[in-house]
């Protein structure tokens, strides 16, 4: 038997990024995760989404504004934990790296968690639709970071549950906004 990596045998992490690179490594696949990751850098995408939103949609102008927000509060606060964390990114001669990264830590991904937080707020304060946005999109983005080989699986699973948390204080202040407004 062949004696594999020793970080293969132990990291349950590194195996599940490596089975995800094995079955996700068509040009199609490998193509839609880049553009996914493009758009998402520093939340600019999202942020663009939010202002025609905001420009387009009235009705639903402070929520879009809310959403962009979010996900660059996301963004912020998944860097900082980047820096105080310090966890590489996969380094592995068994991980093809199909994008280039601003920094050298990934976790938590702020890829994640800037598009859980936008689609949540986007989504409406209705907590069904919302959480199904918010997992679908932060599927998408999880998928598309493990396909191009930048994050490990926990590391977008910790920035959904950031964006999450970024979400649910935004939805908040979006309400107390409202009960405000209402009152007066």
């Amino acid at each position: 038997m062949l004696a594999q990596p020793q970080e293969h045998r132990y990291s349950t992490d590194l195996r599940l990024l490596v089975a995800v690179q094995d079955r996700f490594s068509s040009p199609p696949s490998v193509a839609v995760s880049a553009a996914l990751s493009r758009f998402a850098e520093h939340a600019a995408g999202w942020v663009a989404v939010g202002a025609l939103g905001a420009a387009f949609d009235p009705i639903r102008r402070d929520r879009w504004i809310a959403a962009a927000g979010a996900a660059v509060a996301a963004h912020g606060a998944t860097v900082v934990t980047k820096r105080l964390v310090r966890r590489p990114r996969p380094e592995s001669p068994l991980v093809v790296v199909r994008s280039h990264t601003p920094g050298r830590f990934g976790f938590p991904s702020s890829h994640a968690a800037s598009t859980t937080a936008f689609v949540a707020v986007a989504a409406g304060p209705d907590r069904v639709p919302a959480i199904s946005a918010a997992v679908a999109a932060w599927s998408a983005m999880a998928w598309a970071r493990l396909v191009v080989g930048v994050h490990y699986p926990s590391d977008v699973l910790v920035g959904g549950v950031a964006g999450a948390l970024v979400a649910a204080g935004a939805e908040s202040a979006l309400a107390a906004r409202e009960g405000s407004q209402a009152a007066s």
